[in-house]
């Protein structure tokens, strides 16, 4: 919601976005990623507290960039390879998805694209532009992971993409392999009737989807530079 408000509201609203880029997207992940460490939740801690941190960061740059007007803005090199580096972060992040679900991958694989046209948007404007647009998709993406997630964990409802998957062999690794799944209910399957198999705890990734930026808009925490040209 955060990345959402930055590229389509007026200026005037600026403000405001900051003030939740801040708290929201910012102070509100770090500490849900701090509780999903203490939980035991490696992969949605990290990925939490990794863009909790970054709106953080975002905020207070642009803040300082107001209050004491530097040359951040053009500074394209510099700009270039922060992209880059989130860029290959998230990567990392898309490589664990491929043993969680098509929500996930989805939202990291789109993120990793948006980070890597903004690094390229530093030099040519098309690019930006297609981030902005990418990064809109990744966050609607998010959006949709986190109602899902809870859609299943409070009412029951399996919708498209929470499913898990796995497309990293075992053999490819030495951990070990996932735990056994527990099949739903009857009437709970998508296609062919048979009942979808979900690890006991998916419902700890919604985390990671709602953040890599929603978690109110860290799923398309990268798509926020692109509105600085317009989509």
């Amino acid at each position: 919601m955060v990345a959402y408000l930055r590229k389509w509201a007026e200026k005037g609203f600026l403000p405001t976005v900051f003030c939740y880029a801040l708290f929201y997207g910012g102070a509100g992940q770090f500490v849900a990623g701090v509780l999903e460490l203490i939980k035991g939740n490696t992969f949605g801690g990290t990925a939490f507290a990794s863009y909790g941190a970054f709106w953080m960061g975002w905020f207070l740059l642009e803040y300082l960039t107001v209050t004491h007007p530097t040359a951040y803005h053009t500074a394209h090199t510099g700009k270039t390879l922060w992209c880059g580096l989130w860029a290959v972060l998230t990567f990392g992040f898309f490589i664990v998805t491929l043993r969680k679900n098509g929500c996930l991958m989805t939202i990291f694989s789109t993120l990793v694209i948006t980070f890597a046209l903004l690094a390229g948007g530093m030099w040519d404007e098309r690019c930006e532009r297609a981030a902005g647009y990418l990064g809109f998709f990744c966050g609607s993406s998010a959006i949709y992971a986190a109602l899902a997630f809870l859609a299943h964990e409070e009412l029951g409802f399996v919708l498209p993409g929470v499913a898990p998957v796995n497309y990293i062999p075992a053999s490819w690794s030495n951990a070990a392999p996932p735990p056994p799944a527990h099949p739903l209910p009857a009437g709970h399957g998508l296609g062919n009737g048979h009942p979808t198999r979900l690890h006991a705890h998916v419902h700890r990734h919604t985390a990671a989807a709602a953040t890599a930026g929603g978690s109110g808009g860290g799923g398309v925490a990268a798509a926020t530079h692109a509105g600085k040209r317009g989509a």
